[in-house]
């Protein structure tokens, strides 16, 4: 760094002229920090918005409030779980046999028949499967996934169809 750039760099510290910062350095042998000390001792530097100092000061460590903390992790976590559960009881699947018959379930009864019997639910719809059922799933959250699939596919068709 030049001794030019020292000045303007001291100068904008320190809020003072050229003059008095260009002094300043060279009383301090172009030690910009023992410069700054000299004008602050003069009583030279005018105060700006901010202010520059080698004074240590402690610094207060915010207060952490475990309690406050965990109180508000359970309700997001109960938020979500109320979303899940909203989520499931506006929603259905609906189960189509290959003689006409329709089957429509609200997913929570079904959430809550797998959480009771996991392996008989399981070993029920493998069972619907095997004999021609099929499954679909509809609702205002359902149709909104269903659409968003699709266009997935869609696009990855288009993909493939430009490639060929």
């Amino acid at each position: 760094m030049d001794h030019y750039e020292m000045v303007e760099k001291l100068r904008q510290k320190a809020n003072v002229t050229y003059e008095e910062a260009k002094t300043a350095l060279e009383t301090a042998n172009w030690d910009i920090l023992d410069a700054l000390v000299l004008l602050e001792s003069e009583g030279k530097v005018h105060q700006n918005s901010s202010t520059f100092t080698t004074e240590e000061k402690p610094v207060e460590k915010p207060k952490s409030n475990n309690k406050r903390d965990f109180v508000d992790m359970l309700n997001r976590v109960f938020g979500y779980i109320k979303q899940f559960i909203a989520f499931l009881s506006r929603n259905e699947m609906h189960i189509k046999w290959r003689d006409g018959q329709n089957l429509e379930m609200n997913l929570l009864v079904l959430a809550i028949f797998l959480l009771l019997c996991f392996p008989l639910t399981v070993i029920l719809f493998i069972i619907a499967f095997f004999k021609g059922a099929r499954f679909s799933l509809h609702g205002p959250n359902v149709d909104n996934l269903n659409m968003q699939v699709s266009l997935n596919k869609d696009e990855q068709e288009n993909k493939n169809n430009t490639q060929n």
